[in-house]
């Protein structure tokens, strides 16, 4: 009996703890704060986007030139452009991705930002499964096809820094 009541008392307890927590998160308080996402206009998107791009251009040039200046014309060549694609190039440009998508979107240009960001993350798919496409050219733009569109789609938009150069 004494059993039934401590397991009754406790489940009592438990349901009022849960119903107050309930209670705590449905609001109706003056003192919450809201978070107002803030839609940037299309130059300010454009001024940061670029920004980012820019850093993420550096962020490349420094992890990478140094390690390829060591190798140029070694047979070790190739070995370590595939390792700077896998380890400096894509983590950055998912990074990129991420920032740019964390600004907002200019009202109405929603969709053509998003086909940018999502032709540069086909491309970073791309460098994953097929690190050579990204070791052609003179540039990353000129290997991948969903990069070289991504580049001209935002240059088409007004941005001259991206995705990154």
């Amino acid at each position: 009996m004494l059993a039934g009541r401590i397991s009754g008392a406790v489940a009592l307890v438990a349901l009022v703890v849960v119903g107050a927590a309930l209670v705590a998160g449905c609001g109706g308080g003056g003192d919450e704060t809201t978070v107002e996402t803030v839609t940037p206009t299309k130059a300010e998107f454009i001024r940061k986007a670029d920004k980012i791009c820019r850093n993420t251009r550096e962020a490349i040039i420094d992890g990478s030139v140094p390690k390829i200046e060591k190798v140029v014309g070694t047979p070790k060549a190739q070995q370590v452009e595939f390792e700077l694609i896998s380890n400096v190039l894509i983590p950055a440009l998912e990074k990129e991705v991420d920032d740019l998508r964390a600004l907002g979107m200019p009202a109405g240009d929603e969709a053509e930002i998003e086909t940018i960001l999502k032709l540069t993350e086909g491309a970073i798919a791309e460098a994953k499964t097929e690190p050579e496409t990204y070791a052609q050219g003179t540039s990353y733009r000129e290997g991948s096809e969903h990069y070289g569109q991504a580049y001209q789609l935002s240059l088409k938009y007004g941005m001259e820094e991206c995705p990154m150069r």
